[in-house]
């Protein structure tokens, strides 16, 4: 099974990693050349409950080298979809699946609007990853994938996909309506990502602060209102523990919001609480992305 995967932050490098260690030909697409090259030549140090190994991953930004492959796993931040589809569009649509795992609202629908409906699968991922001050990728939690068709068309891939992704040691499970699970994981990072970067720690960070908790809770509580407006009923005291379970899980994970700001880079906040915000009533939302782009304003953490 040949498997490309778009984009080299901390999931992609681990979807890559154990993709490979599980012996599937795995290809790590980059938009940046000269990272590309000191990729491609140097080792990952991944480390994870079981210790610190070494692995060497392909690594290309050449999207038009790449020949056709079984899957296309999109890893990249959600406000770079549209500049991995201008990019490497051609390497995209030589894939037979293309499965996005992105957070946020928009990119699937961004996917799906470029592609053959029918090729594109939605996802999520409660795997947790950040690369530390070394470089070093630290796999801080494990969790399930999720993989399910968006639109209606031929014969569901998802199953044979998941099955085959598990057996190469990336848990996933086919779901029938990914739209739900991706709500659902929406939810998660609406509670998680910001509160936690603001704070300016790992997600753990959260739980020995009641007045986090309490925002946390009318975060959600905003998100949930809104995800039945779009059809898909959340149950606000099950999601609300769901949230505080994945915070449990990664009390050790520094999400990619904060891994964001303290590197001086743009946040997916717009596709995130941002995007709640513009889309509903959430004043709790409306203040936790104003305070996110008051810290880009600021830029690196020192």
């Amino acid at each position: 099974m040949r498997v490309v995967v778009a984009g080299p932050g901390a999931i992609g490098s681990l979807f890559s990693a154990l993709l490979a260690e599980g012996g599937l030909e795995v290809v790590l697409l980059d938009r940046d050349a000269a990272r590309a090259a000191r990729r491609s030549s140097s080792d990952l140090i991944l480390r994870d409950a079981k210790g610190e190994r070494r692995l060497r991953l392909a690594v290309t930004a050449d999207g038009a080298s790449l020949g056709p492959a079984d899957l296309c796993i999109v890893c990249v931040k959600a406000h770079q979809t549209a500049d991995l589809i201008e990019r490497h569009g051609p390497a995209l649509r030589r894939a037979a699946r293309v499965w996005t795992v992105q957070n946020g609202l928009g990119p699937a629908d961004i996917l799906l609007a470029a592609l053959e409906t029918e090729r594109v699968l939605g996802g999520a991922t409660f795997q947790g990853a950040y690369f530390d001050a070394r470089g070093t990728l630290v796999h801080a939690a494990q969790g399930t994938s999720h993989i399910g068709a968006l639109a209606d068309g031929p014969p569901d891939a998802a199953p044979e996909l998941a099955a085959a992704l598990t057996r190469a040691g990336l848990p996933t499970e086919a779901a029938p309506d990914i739209r739900r699970v991706m709500f659902e994981k929406f939810v998660v990072n609406v509670g998680i990502n910001a509160l936690a970067a603001i704070l300016g720690g790992e997600n753990g960070r959260l739980l020995d602060n009641p007045h986090a908790l309490a925002i946390l809770r009318q975060a959600v509580a905003e998100a949930v209102r809104f995800a039945g407006e779009q059809g898909v009923a959340l149950d606000e005291a099950q999601e609300i523990e769901r949230v505080l379970s994945v915070v449990r899980r990664t009390a050790h994970n520094r999400n990619s919001l904060l891994s964001d700001l303290a590197a001086g880079r743009r946040t997916e906040i717009d596709f995130l609480n941002g995007a709640l915000a513009h889309r509903a009533d959430a004043p709790v939302n409306r203040l936790l992305t104003g305070l996110v782009r008051a810290l880009e304003h600021r830029g690196p953490r020192s």
